[in-house]
């Protein structure tokens, strides 16, 4: 049996994408990385998860997954770049059979859920009226009353509590129910 040699997994790897890819936007990077995260290494993300740009890669540092969905990278913008960037994270190794493999395997992930077909996009929402702002802005003002009604109803069991201390002490002391400073 002979050995595969690197660049015939690269080869392989490259013949896996097809030949025109959809831009790839923010949200829809975001929400591959995670997925794509978990894919790899069978483990959920709970870190925080950035969109970044510029001249930065697509990295995990400090705990935090860093997704660029132009790419560094110009000759791996976008889904490439995306999968070619998180596969170096994951493994933590460089070009190689083992990594050649992982990003070959994570490619099959993206075209087998459907994802260059919009699957992960955001979903379209309608313009919200000036209605349904006056509609937000009253249940935030309810969401406000309540929390304050909270505090108050707080505040009065804290200050009954303190009541019965002072009494209980004032007794145990004798005072003359003169205020102390």
């Amino acid at each position: 049996m002979s050995r595969v040699t690197r660049k015939e997994w690269y080869e392989r790897v490259n013949a896996a994408w097809p030949n025109d890819l959809p831009p790839l936007s923010g949200g829809e990077a975001i929400r591959a990385a995670c997925k794509l995260y978990r894919f790899a290494t069978g483990r959920t993300w709970y870190g925080e998860v950035r969109e970044t740009g510029g001249r930065r890669y697509t990295d995990i540092r400090r705990g935090v997954i860093y997704v660029n969905p132009a790419g560094n990278d110009p000759r791996n913008p976008g889904w490439r770049g995306l999968v070619h960037e998180l596969s170096h994270s994951v493994l933590y190794a460089p070009h190689g059979g083992e990594h050649a493999r992982l990003e070959l395997r994570m490619i099959k992930e993206v075209l087998k859920r459907g994802w260059l077909d919009g699957r992960l996009k955001d979903k379209e929402r309608p313009e919200p009226t000036k209605e349904d702002a006056k509609w937000e802005r009253l249940r935030r003002l309810y969401v406000r009353r309540d929390a304050w009604e909270t505090k108050k109803r707080r505040a009065e069991r804290a200050l009954a509590k303190l009541g019965k201390q002072i009494r209980r002490l004032d007794k145990e002391v004798g005072s003359t129910g003169a205020t102390v400073q």
